[in-house]
C-alpha cells in the first residue's frame, strides 16, 4: 500500500491492472476529500469524485487549467465539470474499466494543487 508520498512521487502508467473494491477504501483515505462513487448499473465504472470551490470565476478557470495541465502530464484525464465558482472532477480508468493507482496519483496531485491554491473541497 503506497503513502501519499509514494503517490505524489509516481507517474500514471499505461495498462494498469484495476485495483481490488476491498482495496478501495485504503486508497481513498489517501486522498481526503474524494468520494468513492460505486459501478452503477448504467455500466458506469467505479470512480473518486470531488468538488472545489472557489471566490469567483477566475480562480475556477485557474484551477481547472492547472487540473488540465496535470492530466496532460500524466496521460489521465478526469471528467470535468465547471460553474462559475465550482470544479468537479471525477477520475476512473476507462481501459481497466475500474479504479487503477492512476486515479489517485491524479487526485492526490490535484489535492497537492487545491492546498497550494486555496481551494475548498
Amino acid at each position: 500500500m503506497p503513502s501519499t508520498i509514494d503517490l505524489l512521487s509516481t507517474n500514471c502508467q499505461h495498462a494498469l491492472a484495476a485495483l481490488a473494491p476491498a482495496a478501495w477504501p485504503e486508497w481513498l483515505a489517501l486522498v481526503p476529500g474524494w468520494q468513492l462513487i460505486s459501478a452503477d448499473e448504467q455500466a458506469q465504472p467505479a470512480s473518486i469524485e470531488a468538488r472545489f470551490d472557489f471566490q469567483d470565476f477566475d480562480q475556477t478557470m485557474a484551477f481547472a487549467n492547472a487540473v488540465a495541465a496535470i492530466a496532460k502530464a500524466q496521460d489521465h484525464h478526469p471528467d470535468m465539470h465547471i460553474s462559475f465558482k465550482h470544479c468537479g472532477l471525477r477520475f476512473t480508468t476507462h481501459s481497466a474499466g475500474s479504479l487503477t493507482a492512476n486515479d489517485f496519483i491524479c487526485a492526490a496531485r490535484v489535492n497537492a494543487l487545491r492546498h497550494a491554491g486555496g481551494a475548498s473541497a
